[in-house]
């Protein structure tokens, strides 16, 4: 929600596309420098051994194309290889939602040589959910 609702002429003020335009500047800043694109990937899993699901599939930057695991696979790990160290701000994990929400518990992990560090992990957020907990 980013309440920039029209003023009285039905437009948006100016001062309002200003900060927006900043904003769109910012995000764009942020994340202009994509380290995984094209990174070397490996999975534990994917989905018929096919390469249509592969792992390099979650770093090729096409939204029709994704890393998916089999349907009885409720675990597996994808590795992106940076190619050597690097600090990374921002890290964006999206699901091909075509085919809904299917993630449960996400750990993000950072290393190398196999020495692994947790960096945080998640549980997405499910609409279904969500709208359930309303009265």
């Amino acid at each position: 929600m980013l309440n920039v609702p029209p003023d009285r002429r039905g437009l948006i003020h100016e001062n309002d596309v200003k900060a927006l335009q900043k904003w769109r500047a910012m995000i764009d800043n942020a994340f202009r420098n994509n380290l995984a694109a094209d990174a070397k990937t490996t999975s534990t899993s994917y989905r018929g051994e096919s390469g249509k699901y592969g792992p390099a599939n979650a770093t090729d930057n096409d939204k029709e194309t994704y890393w998916a695991t089999d349907d009885e696979v409720t675990s597996a790990d994808l590795e992106i290889d940076l190619g050597g160290d690097r600090t990374v701000n921002y890290v964006v994990l999206q699901e091909y939602i075509s085919w809904g929400n299917a993630s449960r518990n996400l750990k993000l992990n950072s290393g190398k040589n196999n020495a692994w560090k947790r960096v945080t992990r998640a549980q997405p957020l499910d609409i279904r959910e969500l709208l359930s907990s309303i009265p």
